[in-house]
């Protein structure tokens, strides 16, 4: 009696105890929460900080009066603050860096002129045996623009004129910095006096323009092109003749002396032109008494020539405009030297046999209010003629590929196949997997709801590349689409690792999102099936993780797409999403072909653990991506907030079944608070603001690695490809290899370490005397894009072999590389035919 009593009285305090745990832990739970809550919100204040916090060059937009009239034409500047040792970029940047790209929105009618630029200075960097030339902006810059009103314009309230500045700002390293700046201005009456304001700041950024139309306080300058009309395709020179005042000499385009300012000529950007090196007359060269040194120095009239290798087919008009400015210091014979002055220049040629279609481009007309420009005043355009729905118009160098010749429905079919393949390689792994084990699952259930959640599954993957094909749309005008561009993004890579991460935690069983329901027995079996949302998610992910993966026939199908008109874009980015999602969709249609898959039983909790950490393994990938994107700070921030999401993952897998809605709401508040509190801790607090991007170079100067180098005795000496430069060096007797690789393109690195870095390959180049040169497209520079898009692709991976002395019969090898057709390429390419010996010595 007494232990049937003893035993009762036991278990009561058992059910006392777990009740009270119980209670304890939906107390400590909604604490945590709160907590979480308080500080986001009491972060968010320090995350919604001043656009210029932390900056290296904040900018601001300034007006040159206060209010405006009717008809007006007036200046705005955008005005900088570069920090100390920073700098930032000329319109030309040179061999590196880019220019400040601005982004208008103005009022309807109202239109806008190019920036105008100050003089800048040139800046040498990097080792010894790879200078890079720049010209750069230091202090406080001062970017002009002339912006016009409307002649309707009517009197009364304000108008805004705002602009998004994009300006990549370095020092030893550079940061991609991104401001909205906005200034408010009266309207007044026509008869009314105008008022101008900040006179000092825009006197002094006038001051410091080139001087107009050639003419310098010592120095004259008239540019003349070597023909008066060139047709696309054809190359020709501008001869810059500099005519220096008599009694006066300017220093040498490559002075002796560190401290004399160089004379340089500058040539601004200009659509459809692949320029030359240019080339400078032979210097003199005099012992100056005073200093006792020897001098380089021009003097009397001297001819700087600019080579036009090449006028593309995306030049447009019926003319071409060129323009620039040089930089001198002039000094008279007594050693008295003035100040450094720029002169501008222009000269003005026919074209024909250009496009028509974006003639009003090239005639120099402002824009309208909502159209976009950079900094060199060219209208991004907002839509693009549509090609022929059944060809795709030949690009130069793409002829090696064939694409030229193919028509859309076998374009369609390529799409299609390449979709297909996608789904076996290794960015989609681990999604698909998870995918295959959860159709092992439901292999016993009701064939109908199977066949629903396959294709819940595919309409995920379609639907998710009709977002690309929309983000291809409205990027083909600008910079230009690209498969896989997102990942150049830090921000998507960034949270594509959070969301892998969360996805990695669930399978290690930290959380499951659980439902309201009426009955635990309900629950526990709806827990046990996969729903259609889950089912669509990770066909959404699994459309994510494909996209670094490029696979055989999607390059050609993708060069295809990114060029024609929206509608084919659509088309042909549907026919991938089908043939992704179609063994999907076969394999639950029959559900009978299922039984050939393993039984379910206990090894599939331990293959989902396992597959967890083949997600922490992407995890890792995605944190090396974000490496090459961003500085090593941005890593450490980035695995700050993985350890937030974490402890918000594990917040909601507290949650039990049995408590009330408000309880479960409140937890799944707390732990969204808790990652809002990561992300403000991470990256407003722990990280600066900013992006370390790695300078991409535009020009040439780089030496190739000699035969006998002990660099080829571990791994390829890539050397870093700039614009054209394979084509400089197949012309000058070199054999080129071109790798376009980026760090997010799974493929790329398995070419890499599978092929192109094993002996027999590196021995095989080091032999025939090849260039190697790597196309770092990680942060998908426009000017690679269009290298990329000659050879007939636009994404990575791309190899191509270009043979010594035909530039012009570049060999482009498949996506998925082997050792065979690697060889074979070389050996069809044949070896260099130039020294690199020679050219190490003539540099020094």
């Amino acid at each position: 009696m007494g232990w049937n009593g003893g035993s009762g009285c036991s278990r009561s305090n058992s059910r006392a105890e777990a009740k009270t745990s119980m209670k304890w832990q939906r107390k400590w739970t909604i604490a945590v929460a709160l907590a979480a809550w308080i500080g986001a919100v009491s972060g968010g204040r320090a995350w919604a900080q001043p656009a210029g916090k932390g900056s290296k060059a904040p900018v601001r937009l300034l007006s040159s009066v206060q209010n405006i009239k009717p008809g007006d034409t007036f200046d705005v500047a955008l005005a900088y603050e570069v920090a100390d040792d920073w700098h930032i970029y000329w319109i030309n940047p040179g061999e590196s860096g880019a220019a400040p790209k601005v982004k208008w929105k103005l009022p309807p009618g109202f239109k806008v002129a190019e920036l105008r630029f100050p003089v800048p200075r040139r800046y040498v960097s990097g080792p010894t045996d790879f200078r890079l030339t720049t010209y750069v902006l230091g202090g406080e810059p001062a970017l002009l623009a002339a912006i016009t009103a409307p002649v309707d314009l009517k009197p009364g309230g304000n108008i805004e004129i705002s602009a998004t500045v994009t300006t990549l700002v370095c020092k030893s390293t550079c940061l991609m910095e991104k401001a909205e700046v906005a200034v408010k201005l009266p309207v007044i009456a026509g008869d009314a006096d105008g008022k101008p304001t900040h006179v000092d700041l825009f006197e002094l950024a006038r001051d410091q323009l080139p001087k107009p139309d050639g003419k310098g306080k010592h120095l004259k300058v008239t540019a003349t092109p070597s023909v008066e009309s060139i047709a696309v395709g054809g190359s020709f020179e501008v001869e810059v003749a500099l005519k220096i005042v008599r009694g006066f000499h300017i220093q040498s385009s490559q002075p002796y002396q560190d401290y004399l300012i160089p004379t340089d000529v500058l040539v601004a950007p200009l659509d459809g032109i692949e320029l030359g090196s240019l080339v400078y007359p032979p210097a003199h060269d005099r012992m100056d008494k005073a200093t006792r040194s020897k001098i380089s120095e021009y003097s009397g009239e001297v001819v700087v020539k600019i080579p036009i290798q090449k006028v593309n087919d995306d030049a447009s008009g019926t003319s071409l405009t060129f323009h620039g400015i040089v930089k001198y210091q002039a000094c008279n014979d007594k050693g008295q030297c003035a100040p450094p002055e720029g002169v501008a220049w222009s000269t003005t040629m026919g074209l024909t046999g250009a496009q028509t279609a974006q003639a009003d481009a090239s005639t120099g007309k402002s824009p309208d209010s909502d159209a976009q420009v950079d900094a060199a005043g060219s209208v991004e355009p907002d839509d693009e003629k549509p090609a022929a729905p059944g060809a795709i118009p030949a690009e130069e160098g793409s002829s090696s590929s064939g694409i030229a010749s193919l028509s859309l429905p076998m374009m369609l079919a390529f799409a299609f196949l390449g979709g297909f393949i996608l789904n076996v390689m290794p960015c989609v792994l681990p999604v698909i997997s998870i995918k295959i084990l959860s159709f092992i699952q439901q292999a016993d259930e009701e064939p109908r709801r199977v066949f629903r959640l396959g294709l819940s599954f595919s309409t995920g993957i379609l639907v998710s590349f009709w977002a690309l094909a929309i983000f291809a749309v409205i990027t083909k005008g600008a910079s230009g689409a690209s498969w896989g561009g997102q990942f150049s993004h830090p921000e998507f890579v960034i949270g594509m690792t959070a969301l892998i991460f969360a996805f990695g935690m669930s399978l290690f069983g930290v959380f499951e999102v659980t439902l309201p329901g009426a009955a635990s027995a309900k629950l526990s079996g709806a827990t046990a099936k996969e729903g259609y949302p889950g089912a669509f998610l990770k066909g959404v992910l699994a459309t994510l993780l494909a996209t670094p993966c490029t696979a055989p026939l999607l390059a050609p199908a993708m060069a295809f797409a990114f060029t024609q008109s929206d509608a084919i874009i659509f088309l042909a980015l549907t026919a991938v999403g089908v043939g992704m999602a179609f063994p999907y969709v076969l394999l639950t249609a029959k559900p009978g072909w299922m039984k050939f898959m393993p039984r379910p039983g206990a090894w599939m909790d331990s293959f989902k653990q396992f597959m967890g950490f083949v997600l922490m393994a992407t995890v890792v990938w995605l944190l090396w991506i974000l490496d090459a994107l961003m500085d090593s700070g941005g890593v450490v921030a980035t695995v700050a907030f993985l350890a937030f999401v974490g402890l918000a993952c594990w917040l909601i897998g507290r949650i039990k079944l049995n408590w009330h809605l408000s309880t479960r709401l409140m937890t799944y508040a707390g732990g969204l608070g808790v990652a809002l509190l990561g992300l403000w801790f991470s990256f407003g607090w722990l990280y600066e603001p900013g992006q370390k991007v790695p300078a991409m170079p535009i020009g040439r100067g780089q030496n190739p690695p000699a035969p006998t180098s002990p660099e080829w005795e571990l791994e390829i000496p890539w050397r870093l490809l700039t614009a054209n430069l394979q084509d400089d060096l197949a012309k000058e007797g070199y054999t080129v290899y071109v790798d376009f690789t980026a760090a997010w393109c799974a493929t790329c690195q398995v070419n890499k370490k599978a092929v192109l870095e094993r002996d027999a390959i590196r021995n095989l180049m080091h032999e025939m005397k090849i260039f190697p040169l790597k196309g770092d497209f990680t942060k998908k520079p426009d000017w690679m894009l269009a290298q990329m898009r000659r050879y007939g692709g636009n994404a990575v991976p791309l190899n191509v072999v270009i043979p010594a002395n035909k530039p012009d019969q570049p060999i482009v090898l498949p996506i998925i590389l082997t050792t065979g057709a690697v060889r074979s390429a070389l050996e069809e390419a044949g070896p260099s035919e130039a020294n690199p010996e020679a050219r190490l010595a003539e540099a020094g």
